[in-house]
């Protein structure tokens, strides 16, 4: 499907992506629905796609700068030159990593949310039989790791390798291993677990300490945004992304009231909107389909949410808000 979206992206005349792109930074989805899926569905692939390339482009400088350390003239100087080369080239590295990240990132983030704004207000649709399950895309990278660690701990243990720190023995890969293959087993069964549930009594956020639901009437807006938050661990305001926000209308300490202090995963707590966010290109079912049933439900419970788009500075478009 994002193949099939990038073909139709590239099928399109030059002229035309340029306007998108103009549209987007306006916080303005194209009028045209060929058009608008086709910007959605190559902007969340280009996005990652570069995010990519930029993360191995800075593999391989760190690869670099050991080398460099390692050999030549810096081994040959030593001192403290042997080992500030290196930190330096990392440093900058990481430098133009940043820069570079969010000036690729933030045209792709900025087209699929305005576009997704706008396919968002095309169609109104009734609320699904039954509540929405929201799942992560990918559910092996926060799990499938685990079991490759937890065999070279049991096979540590079996060859008799004492640990790599004096005083610990073999019995400590051992416990290593008992600890991953645990977690690799829990990883598994909450990767399957959905991250949040949309029905008619509002959002339920599955993976936090409250039972209780965020209501429709708590919910202000519901929007895709193009921003780049730092939340960290989660973010880090590196780069661009394209979100699903859910903007309550009151404010506080959201991590107590939402019940999420220390969730490694999604959602990302957003505190100047205030809200929860969703990444985008994380979540299935996909953007247009959870943002119809959110508005469909806050209608019914006698909610009705406006979805605005907004370009990656904080404010809706023009077309939004008319």
């Amino acid at each position: 499907m994002r193949a099939t979206g990038d073909r139709r992206w590239r099928q399109l005349p030059a002229d035309v992506r340029a306007e998108v792109r103009r549209r987007a930074g306006r916080g303005e989805g194209y009028p045209d629905p060929a058009v608008a899926g086709a910007a959605v569905a190559w902007a969340g692939r280009a996005r990652l796609t570069r995010v990519a390339l930029l993360h191995g482009c800075f593999i391989a400088l760190v690869v670099a700068a050991g080398a460099a350390g390692g050999s030549g003239p810096v081994a040959a100087a030593g001192g403290a030159v042997e080992w500030m080369v290196p930190v330096v080239v990392l440093l900058l590295s990481l430098a133009l990593l940043f820069v570079a990240a969010r000036r690729l990132s933030r045209s792709p983030a900025r087209v699929e949310a305005a576009n997704l704004g706008w396919l968002a207000d095309e169609e109104r649709v009734t609320p699904p039989p039954t509540p929405v399950a929201i799942h992560l895309r990918r559910p092996l990278l926060s799990w499938v790791w685990r079991p490759f660690v937890s065999a070279a701990c049991f096979w540590n243990f079996a060859r008799g390798q004492d640990f790599p720190l004096p005083g610990f023995g073999p019995w400590v890969f051992l416990l290593l291993g008992i600890v991953m293959a645990v977690a690799a087993v829990a990883g598994y069964v909450r990767s399957r677990e959905p991250l949040a549930l949309l029905g008619p009594d509002g959002v339920h956020l599955t993976r936090s300490e409250s039972s209780a639901p965020v209501p429709w009437a708590g919910i202000g807006r519901i929007r895709p945004l193009a921003e780049a938050v730092w939340n960290p661990p989660h973010t880090f305001k590196a780069a661009y992304r394209s979100y699903l926000a859910w903007e309550l209308l009151s404010g506080g300490d959201l991590e107590r009231r939402l019940g999420l202090v220390g969730d490694s995963e999604y959602p990302t707590l957003a505190r100047q909107l205030p809200g929860f966010l969703f990444d985008i290109a994380r979540i299935r079912p996909d953007a247009l389909t959870i943002i119809r049933a959110s508005r469909a439900f806050a209608a019914a419970a006698g909610e009705p949410q406006e979805t605005e788009a907004s370009g990656g500075d904080g404010t809706p478009s023009a077309s939004a808000t008319a």
